[in-house]
């Protein structure tokens, strides 16, 4: 996988590997939901204290939307495409940097915007996360 065959999938509106009736997504402090439980809003209201220099400011994000699972669907195949670079301190900056890619993307454009252009806001945020990612490596 390619984020390119990523990107086909998208412009084709082929989905057929989506977690249809999976779980929205969560990990890395980030839940992807259709719609937020106040428990969800709680969870999200709460900010975890971190301690050390991790370079950005991580924070929990929810992101609720109706487009809960094709977006569910973009960051599991970001977790598969990117499974040899992402780990359990990187992943999230990652996560992070994605989703809230999405929630500003929402809060400009309103949640009845269409689904594309979100995923390829999410895209184009993910793959700069990447980038400074491996930047970090060398």
């Amino acid at each position: 996988m390619t984020i390119q065959t990523i990107i086909d999938s998208i412009e084709a509106g082929d989905f057929s590997n989506a977690p249809w009736d999976a779980p929205e997504f969560g990990g890395a402090d980030v839940i992807i939901t259709r719609e937020a439980s106040p428990s969800l809003r709680e969870w999200a209201a709460v900010q975890p204290l971190v301690l050390g220099n991790v370079g950005y400011a991580p924070r929990r994000r929810l992101v609720e939307t109706r487009h809960a699972v094709e977006l569910s669907w973009l960051l599991y195949q970001f977790r598969e495409l990117y499974a040899d670079i992402l780990d359990s301190n990187n992943k999230y900056y990652f996560y992070g940097m994605a989703a809230q890619a999405a929630i500003e993307f929402i809060a400009d454009h309103g949640d009845e915007t269409e689904l594309k252009p979100l995923l390829m806001h999410v895209i184009d945020r993910a793959e700069l996360a990447i980038g400074e990612i491996l930047g970090a490596r060398n």
